[in-house]
């Protein structure tokens, strides 16, 4: 089952919209967090400063009064003892802080005042004394808790000059300042939140601003009919954006009319190729003529020397020259005229007749029998002359590949959305080194005057331009098969 995290891989597989806001989101999100993270160890560290600092100030300020009634217990100066445990238990009833405890401690570190009275008597040996002793400064200890301290501890040095008397410590609660902070996290939390909202919706209006334009480009490239070519974008604005739109329509432009040329240039070679086929069935043509010329003329002469002999006999023979003649010329037309653009409703075995009527010289001069297996019914919508040229340029390549006496397959079978055609001969068949290059434009392996070696390439390009395909298959001296399909187009 696939993973339905995005690892970085599948984010470059996006479209660019996707990239640019996930990209740009991502930032927005390491920016706002690097920046609360920022604010965070601020807050923290301030507040640190300014706890430790009133701390400082308090414990010094309350080592003051103690040290004085160390002084005046020891040199009995008081006749009542335990003036620094009332003192002691003064501060720590009055809670200007939320103290947890106070101390003070004699030169040996022993406790002499304590505002729990179980706690007299105990000695003090950890790293806080140790430090304070060594330093002969205040010293402010923060516990290490999670995200904020929950407590700190105060040790003041009592001096009197140069001489050490003890050490007061205290410990007190910084709850107060926990909320304090916690309330603090909690604004840059809010204004992160609202940050990354704010950078979400900057992000998605640059994309709007950025991206769609390219969208809108690609779209466009993507719908563009390449047959029609009449995509044409707004442009807007002065910008990159507007310069590369511009530059689109240009090129748009410049495809359609490069497009008409190329139309016009196949046309022509369409055209040679005919005038080309022409030349090749010459002889044949030359024969559906002279044939019937050579009747007239015998039977004009008979009717030149003989007065007496009824005409009807010779009008008939010259009337049915003359008719041959006339359909000898009209195929030459046929054969010669430009492809019209209309596709119409073609009936292929009447087609495939009128192919095979203009080569029925060729064939019968080689002795080709021709092998028809088309159904008479199968129909399709198509341009009529396109497909004769297809089918006269291979019928013709099968009868010239032929020396004498062979066989001529014409197959046609409808297969749902295309209809499949195959022209096979028994003819001298293609060399193997040659089957790759036969529908590249102008390759031929005929005699010069039997081919332009455009006949192929001009097949393949038709059949392309009906939605099809194109391919053959030959082995040297046994024979040659092409095999072409066309999409079956409907009215309407």
């Amino acid at each position: 089952m696939p993973s339905p995290h995005l690892n970085l891989k599948d984010i470059f597989k996006l479209n660019i919209r996707k990239k640019f806001i996930i990209i740009n989101f991502s930032i927005v999100i390491v920016l706002s967090i690097i920046t609360s993270s920022y604010f965070f160890n601020f807050e923290k560290k301030s507040l640190y400063k300014k706890i430790i600092s009133e701390l400082t100030l308090f414990g010094e300020t309350l080592a003051i009064p103690i040290v004085n009634d160390l002084i005046y217990e020891k040199l009995g100066l008081v006749e009542e003892g335990g003036l620094l445990d009332n003192y002691i238990r003064e501060i720590f009833t009055e809670k200007k802080l939320n103290f947890l405890f106070i101390a003070v401690l004699d030169d040996t570190n022993r406790v002499i005042s304590h505002s729990d009275i179980a706690q007299y008597g105990k000695v003090f040996d950890d790293e806080l004394m140790k430090k304070v002793n060594t330093e002969k400064e205040t010293v402010v200890s923060l516990s290490n808790d999670f995200i904020f301290s929950k407590n700190a501890e105060v040790l003041v040095p009592l001096f009197i000059g140069e001489k050490k008397w003890g050490t007061l410590r205290f410990a007190v609660s910084l709850n107060n300042e926990r909320n304090e902070f916690f309330y603090a996290i909690f604004k840059i939390f809010l204004i992160t939140v609202i940050l990354i909202i704010l950078g979400y919706l900057l992000v998605l209006y640059l994309s709007n601003l950025f991206v769609n334009p390219i969208i809108n480009l690609a779209n466009a490239m993507s719908k563009t009919d390449m047959e029609k070519l009449d995509t044409y974008i707004p442009v807007r604005g002065t910008d990159e954006f507007a310069y590369l739109t511009t530059q689109f329509n240009k090129m748009i432009e410049r495809i359609r009319s490069a497009n008409e040329e190329l139309k016009k240039k196949n046309q022509m070679l369409l055209q040679s190729e005919k005038l080309a086929s022409i030349g090749i069935l010459a002889s044949g043509i030359a024969h559906e003529i002279n044939n019937p010329l050579g009747g007239i003329f015998n039977c004009v002469h008979m009717l030149a020397q003989d007065k007496t002999c009824s005409n009807t006999k010779y009008i008939e023979l010259i009337k049915d020259g003359l008719e041959r003649i006339e359909n000898t010329v009209k195929k030459l037309l046929w054969m010669a005229r430009k492809g019209e653009e209309q596709k119409e409703m073609v009936q292929l075995y009447i087609l495939i007749e009128h192919v095979l009527e203009f080569v029925g010289y060729n064939l019968s001069k080689k002795r080709i029998k021709i092998i028809k297996d088309v159904d008479e019914g199968l129909t399709v919508f198509i341009n009529r002359a396109d497909l004769e040229q297809v089918l006269l340029n291979l019928i013709i390549n099968a009868i010239q590949a032929i020396e004498k006496e062979g066989e001529i397959l014409i197959r046609c079978r409808d297969e749902g959305d295309r209809i499949f055609f195959e022209i096979k001969d028994n003819g001298s068949g293609i060399e193997e080194e040659n089957i790759n290059k036969i529908f590249d434009p102008f390759f031929t392996t005929k005699k010069q005057g039997e081919g332009t070696g455009l006949g192929l390439w001009i097949t393949y390009e038709i059949i392309k331009n009906m939605g099809g395909e194109i391919w053959v298959e030959s082995k040297k001296g046994i024979g040659t098969s092409f095999y072409f399909t066309i999409k079956k187009e409907l009215e309407g």
